[in-house]
């Protein structure tokens, strides 16, 4: 199975649930086209008929990347008359009422399209809001830090319209072993590029945070707050501390001052939070810095968050 196998299935996925929002919203005559990949370095809206209007949502949780939908003007009017704005849906500009229902369509697309995302990957998948705007120009919408790309051409009422994934390392190593697991595609041969035993993955440095404690206070608490003020946490003095790599809780430990810096003791490690050893490595894909296998050098940071 090639690399590039789960990515056109996620997008196959992705896309047919957008032609599904659409459809649903009664926005005529929707029809997808094949996903494709889209080479780095090209700009996935270049094709695109200018001027477009384009909303994305990023991937939030520590995972780079997101999601894509661009259309025309008029394929940006024909949504949002469908969703009731009362425009033309030939309009060759797109009002503020006919802007804010076609930011509706796109973020319950884009939502959907992360629900796909997740379906695929067995895990939640969680976007940012969406954000609007209408451009003259092909804008460049790629992360460095989301080297894969595809994109859907889609068509409403005959107006273009793309979808373009921007998909991190971390989804495609997760995506395969998730299409190998339920057979969606024939294996014929190992994924390209390293595997999840590879040294540059073990090798990956990740973040070890200790949190000191919590205190919850109303919103007038927090604006009365000055220098000096002594805000009491939920923990007591002798009560351990917990333990967090990369966001993942994983086991308790003791502050100590050790040669004037603050030190942890690790009392007990809960690994099973992690679920597998591939899961580790996968969280350690997370952080890695996708040229040739780099690493962040300043992620191995012990803090104490309070």
């Amino acid at each position: 199975m090639s690399r590039s196998d789960p990515q056109l299935g996620l997008a196959e996925a992705t896309a047919r649930a957008i032609a599904d929002v659409l459809t649903g919203a009664g926005v005529p005559d929707v029809e997808t086209g094949k996903p494709g990949i889209v080479e780095q370095g090209s700009n996935p809206l270049e094709i695109l008929p200018m001027p477009a209007v384009i909303s994305r949502v990023a991937y939030v949780g520590g995972v780079s990347g997101g999601n894509v939908f661009a259309t025309t003007v008029k394929g940006a009017n024909q949504i949002a008359a469908a969703m009731g704005a009362g425009n033309e849906p030939g309009d060759a500009e797109l009002s503020d009422i006919a802007k804010s229902a076609f930011e509706e369509a796109a973020n319950q697309m884009l939502s959907s399209a992360a629900g796909a995302t997740a379906a695929v990957l067995g895990r939640a998948v969680e976007v940012g809001p969406p954000e609007t705007m209408i451009v003259a120009e092909a804008p460049d919408v790629t992360d460095v830090a989301a080297p894969y790309m595809t994109r859907v051409s889609l068509t409403v009422a005959g107006e273009t319209c793309l979808f373009v994934q921007l998909i991190p390392r971390v989804f495609v190593m997760r995506m395969s072993a998730a299409f190998q697991d339920t057979d969606a595609f024939a294996v014929d041969g190992d994924l390209d590029g390293p595997s999840l035993d590879s040294a540059w993955v073990h090798d990956t440095r990740l973040r070890l945070d200790a949190e000191l404690g919590g205190a919850r206070l109303t919103a007038d608490e927090v604006l009365g707050l000055t220098d000096g003020a002594v805000v009491v946490l939920d923990r007591a003095v002798d009560d351990p501390i917990e333990l967090f790599v990369n966001g993942t809780h994983y086991g308790f430990g003791r502050l100590l001052v050790d040669e004037d810096e603050w030190a942890v003791v690790i009392e007990q490690l809960t690994p099973q939070q992690a679920e597998t050893d591939d899961d580790l490595a996968i969280e350690a894909e997370a952080v890695a810095v996708t040229a040739e296998g780099g690493t962040n050098d300043a992620a191995d940071e012990t803090e104490g968050s309070g």
